[in-house]
């Protein structure tokens, strides 16, 4: 019963690392984006 429920809490929590992950690069994505916009503005 223990076992079942730390595997649980693991799966929540890997869950969560990917959508960090994810969540993140799809932030820097969207900065670096941003950036080239800027540079080509600024040329």
């Amino acid at each position: 019963m223990r076992h079942k429920y730390l595997h649980n809490f693991r799966q929540k929590w890997n869950g969560i690392d990917i959508q960090y992950a994810f969540n993140f690069s799809i932030a820097g994505l969207n900065a670096r984006r941003r950036n080239e916009e800027y540079d080509s503005i600024a040329l």
